[in-house]
């Protein structure tokens, strides 16, 4: 009796420890597969991770372009303000010479009025000795 209750003992212990080793085994593939999800997440990040740093890259490098329009524009204005001032010089000049030009016009008719007034004189005088 004492074996048959051994024996029921040992077949019980048998059964749970076939039960413990189909779960382990279970624990063993499910691992695995969180091993294997786990591998490609991981080259998922690592692509991700590279996509971000060219991403990164391409936004320093227009980041650059940037600065570099910004100077380059900030140059162009500098340019525009100097023509500008140029401009200004010139046509500041340019008013002095039509004052000019308008005096010595004003003095060359004043000339031709006195030549034409010395003129009728010298005619005058001519007829007067005649």
């Amino acid at each position: 009796d004492d074996h048959k209750v051994i024996t029921e003992f040992c077949d019980k212990k048998n059964i749970k420890i076939d039960e413990l080793e189909h779960d382990l085994r279970d624990l063993i593939k499910e691992n695995q597969k969180l091993v294997d999800e786990n591998a490609e997440l991981t080259d998922e990040t690592q692509v991700k991770d590279e996509k971000i740093k060219e991403l990164e890259n391409r936004l320093d490098a227009k980041e650059q372009l940037i600065t570099e329009l910004e100077k380059a524009a900030g140059k162009m204005s500098d340019d525009v303000t100097a023509r500008d001032i140029v401009l200004q010089t010139m046509n500041t000049e340019v008013e002095k010479l039509e004052i000019t030009i308008t005096r010595l016009e004003r003095d060359v008719d004043e000339k031709d009025e006195l030549m034409k007034q010395l003129e009728d004189d010298l005619e005058q005088q001519d007829k007067d000795l005649e």
